[in-house]
């Protein structure tokens, strides 16, 4: 699917479509990949993408496209292609996630420096979550849930949180290692539908429940 709508965006590009037309088509490719059932979790990861100019990019449920570009600048687009806001930051190294499950609270990883930053629907930053403050160690796995609060995996204490911008700890799962039987390093996590999903590499893909515990 990511291969699909990179080459028609740089079809689009070769036949010297405007950056308009050519995001529209992309969510039209987008959306009908999804209804199929080709893509599970509608991030994409920077090491795949191949349109210029931009290593990542998203959609929201409200039909609006959001891409990181190169240089860490999110830009939104609306449902026709028209570029709506736009939100650069350069001083915290590069992003590696770019998360629009709430569209009112879109999600921006940089594990660098191991900080979060949450922009509202207009791009403008509403609160930033150190979480090196908060006791993390080398976080991965990160993802905005449904209510507008943070998902994070803890490596040093095997545990799926959900946590306040404040670092408050208000959902917090079971130990995965216990689970497993061994230490995880996932590297991706999304909640779609109050279910979460972590992505290990070596794992496979674990499904939770809005509590944070393992089905």
């Amino acid at each position: 699917m990511v291969r699909i709508c990179s080459s028609v965006f740089l079809k689009m590009k070769m036949e010297k479509c405007s950056a308009n037309k050519a995001i529209r088509v992309v969510q039209k490719c987008w959306r009908w990949c999804c209804l199929f059932g080709v893509l599970l979790i509608t991030q994409l990861p920077a090491a795949n993408c191949q349109l210029p100019g931009v290593k990542n990019f998203t959609t929201d449920n409200l039909g609006n496209t959001y891409t990181l570009t190169l240089d860490n600048q999110v830009v939104k687009y609306s449902l026709d292609g028209v570029e709506q806001f736009r939100y650069p930051n350069r001083t915290l190294g590069e992003a590696s996630l770019l998360d629009a499950t709430n569209p009112f609270h879109l999600l921006l990883f940089f594990p660098q420096h191991q900080t979060v930053l949450v922009l509202d629907r207009t791009m403008n930053l509403t609160s930033q979550i150190n979480l090196f403050k908060l006791g993390f160690q080398g976080a991965k796995a990160v993802g905005m849930a449904s209510d507008g609060r943070l998902w994070a995996y803890d490596e040093t204490s095997f545990l799926l949180k959900k946590i306040t911008a404040d670092g408050t700890v208000v959902v917090q799962g079971n130990d995965l290692s216990l689970a497993v039987g061994q230490s995880l390093q996932p590297i991706f996590l999304v909640e779609r539908e109050q279910t979460v999903f972590l992505s290990d590499p070596n794992v496979g893909v674990m499904v939770f429940d809005a509590f944070g515990q393992c089905r």
